[in-house]
């Protein structure tokens, strides 16, 4: 997860190829952890060593991630949530990110979660029961994404599916194609080629406030 602190206004965000954010969006940029310990980045595919040479660059960062449960959510302007298959398994039961949404969102502050990010928001709730981003439209990893990935029988449970079963009104296209959706602060992609467009829409929106 990555938190975008103060000092943005006017920063212009570079992309790498495949639409991974590598841009600088101001003074305060932390990334943040469930749990103890380094994390271990892995990388795979045709841009494995560009990537991998991205993460050597920014080590220093990776080796000291801020902990969820030490987030003071007034020092960030926006909490962007990436993808992969992990979120499914941590960030979607974490009461500590469950509390930074909604703290962020109870002041309005972006919230931008892509791909599979968006199990993220499943950790959110009202007092009640109610969830935090019930009937709230977004754009998440499809399941038919899921199934030509080839990961639909093997992930605990299907992203959309279970967004629509709490209330989550999921607007999905076709698969692979760009698609990030705006409902007020909570800007949201729907698959790695969205991850472009939505770090756009989110510097774009940050300095225009």
């Amino acid at each position: 997860m990555r938190l975008l602190g103060r000092g943005v206004r006017g920063s212009a965000p570079r992309l790498l190829r495949g639409g991974v954010h590598r841009g600088h969006l101001g003074s305060r940029r932390r990334q943040a952890r469930t749990r103890p310990g380094q994390p271990q980045p892995e990388v795979a595919g045709p841009q494995a060593a560009e990537y991998a040479a991205y993460i050597k660059e920014h080590a220093a960062q990776l080796a000291g991630p801020l902990p969820l449960s030490e987030v003071d959510v007034d020092v960030y302007d926006a909490i962007c949530i990436h993808g992969g298959h992990a979120p499914l398994e941590d960030l979607a039961y974490d009461p500590d990110l469950g509390r930074i949404l909604a703290e962020a969102d109870a002041v309005k502050k972006i919230i931008a979660p892509v791909c599979h990010g968006l199990a993220g928001l499943l950790s959110a709730n009202l007092p009640g029961g109610r969830r935090l981003f019930e009937g709230r439209s977004l754009a998440a990893f499809s399941n038919e994404e899921e199934k030509l990935n080839g990961t639909a029988e093997y992930a605990p449970w299907l992203l959309q599916n279970m967004l629509t079963a709490r209330g989550g009104k999921v607007d999905d296209v076709k698969a692979w194609a760009p698609h990030v959706i705006e409902d007020g602060n909570l800007l949201s992609g729907q698959n790695p080629a969205s991850a472009g467009p939505l770090a756009e829409k989110v510097v774009f929106v940050l300095n225009s406030r």
